[in-house]
């Protein structure tokens, strides 16, 4: 089986048009027709979109492997494990608000809301505002669990590049791997951005980008279960405007 084969039958197990496939991966219905025809190169970064819109490793796609299973960092709990904290995160309802540009949307592009408020028990957010972005910027793109923007409220993260004051893109689509920043929710209450750093026993810890910072946040496997620790999105760019000196 060709690329464009293995896309082909794996958006179709999982019951997706190509265009709800092309707006996941950040393309067109028609572009998305072209590569499962094997009509189009695609670059390595549509690989692993599609890698990870599908459910499926890049080697699969690249016929390197006949095994479709996505591959598992050996320090890393089950899929199971990370697939049940990630339903759990993302409680958000944001179906109300139109993300679209136009229709189609152009190259991409998408108005992400601002939510001022984190309601993690109730699926409620405050949206004050909204800013433009490519894909380049949010990632996949997946209707049900859409990107959004906070306001980063502290400096804990400041050695990973996320300043206080700044906006951070959270994208709950995306994979959440070890070392990388997400937006992390416990006890139904607190949120905060921190690494995340899985063990293969099912546990997870959260650490401060700034060594000022010294505390460890430690969840067991029924935490992660259970819905008292969830993993809300992940960091997919962080800005702010430049300060004046004078």
């Amino acid at each position: 089986m060709s690329l464009g084969d293995r896309i082909r039958e794996l958006r179709r197990v999982k019951g997706l048009t190509q265009s709800q496939l092309a707006e996941m991966v950040g393309s067109e219905a028609n572009t998305v027709s072209r590569w499962e025809l094997d009509k189009l190169g695609m670059r390595k970064e549509y690989v692993l979109r599609f890698a990870k819109a599908l459910g499926t490793s890049a080697s699969f796609l690249l016929e390197e492997t006949n095994n479709p299973s996505a591959s598992q960092p050996e320090n890393t709990p089950s899929k199971y494990i990370i697939e049940s904290a990630i339903q759990g995160f993302t409680p958000f309802d944001l179906s109300g608000f139109n993300m679209s540009l136009t229709s189609p949307d152009i190259k991409g592009l998408k108005r992400l809301p601002v939510l001022n408020r984190l309601d993690s028990e109730n699926g409620n957010n405050d949206i004050s505002e909204c800013h433009i972005f490519p894909p380049e910027v949010y990632g996949i793109f997946d209707p049900k669990h859409p990107p959004f923007i906070i306001r980063v409220e502290d400096n804990s993260m400041e050695e990973a590049g996320i300043y206080c004051g700044a906006i951070a893109v959270v994208n709950p689509a995306e994979r959440v791997n070890d070392g990388e920043a997400a937006l992390v929710c416990w006890e139904s209450n607190h949120t905060a951005i921190k690494l995340v750093y899985w063990h293969s026993d099912g546990t997870v810890e959260l650490h401060s980008a700034n060594p000022a910072y010294l505390k460890v946040y430690r969840f067991s496997k029924d935490d992660c279960l259970n819905g008292n620790f969830s993993v809300k999105g992940k960091i997919m760019w962080s800005a702010q405007k430049p300060k004046r000196i004078i």
